[in-house]
């Protein structure tokens, strides 16, 4: 193919002939295809952009795609935070709380009763709950999960790092002062 004073010459593939086309021709075949990429493009980024404000307002979000009573991951929980009204749960010792926990949480041990009926509409109130202890290989969170699953509360999660894993991110951390 050549261009020369406006003009498009090229061999046709099945056949032995040379064709000249006016420039203005190819390129407006070319403009249209750029625009038909483009329009699909837009088509396409307002349907995310449609499915993540749904997801904002019904609470729902199809990337924390875990099932009630599921674990997260670090940023499934930063996810999950961003997109619903969270209460963090401490399951830990609360020598073990006062020492140091997720800013704005709530202490309660798996040893000691389950919450009393206030703590727990707090908790029914909120869009997520994540019950955390001190790691992975802690398994006091789980416990209190299925506590907090047999009083009837839904939308509970554990979060598998834990204070372990949330404090060495370098996220707000809260100590009671002494």
């Amino acid at each position: 193919m050549t261009v020369h004073r406006g003009q498009v010459t090229a061999r046709r593939p099945n056949a032995n002939k040379i064709v000249t086309v006016p420039a203005k021709f190819i390129f407006a075949g070319t403009f249209y295809c750029m625009m038909k990429v483009f329009i699909v493009s837009v088509v396409v980024l307002t349907l995310l952009n449609a499915t993540a404000l749904k997801e904002l307002y019904t609470g729902r979000t199809t990337d924390v795609s875990e099932s009630e009573g599921s674990t997260l991951s670090l940023a499934g929980v930063l996810q999950l935070a961003r997109l619903k009204r969270t209460i963090f749960v401490d399951a830990r010792t609360p020598k073990a709380f006062a020492a140091g926990r997720l800013e704005g949480a709530i202490s309660m041990p798996t040893h000691e009763e389950p919450a009393d009926q206030e703590v727990l509409s707090q908790l029914r109130s909120a869009g997520a709950v994540i019950i955390y202890c001190d790691s992975a290989s802690c398994h006091q969170a789980a416990r209190l999960r299925e506590k907090l699953k047999a009083s009837g509360l839904l939308g509970c999660y554990v979060y598998s790092g834990g204070f372990s894993e949330w404090a060495a991110s370098g996220l707000p951390v809260e100590k009671t002062k002494e």
